[in-house]
């Protein structure tokens, strides 16, 4: 933290992330956010997830 005249300055940036998975579904929602000294970022997202393991099963069976 820098003082200029009686002034305090944070020279740091601030971020948070949040994330939901939706119950009973493979669906999650989201965002991330950060500000700061530059360029402020802000950003939401959705997605799925997938489960790969019969897939890989049958390409490499002797993984585990």
């Amino acid at each position: 933290m820098a003082v200029t005249q009686d002034k305090r300055v944070l020279k740091g940036r601030f971020e948070v992330t949040g994330r939901l998975k939706i119950p009973y579904s493979p669906f999650q929602v989201g965002f991330s956010t950060n500000s700061g000294p530059g360029r402020d970022e802000f950003q939401l997202f959705a997605g799925t997830r997938i489960d790969l393991t019969r897939v890989l099963s049958k390409i490499a069976p002797n993984l585990r």
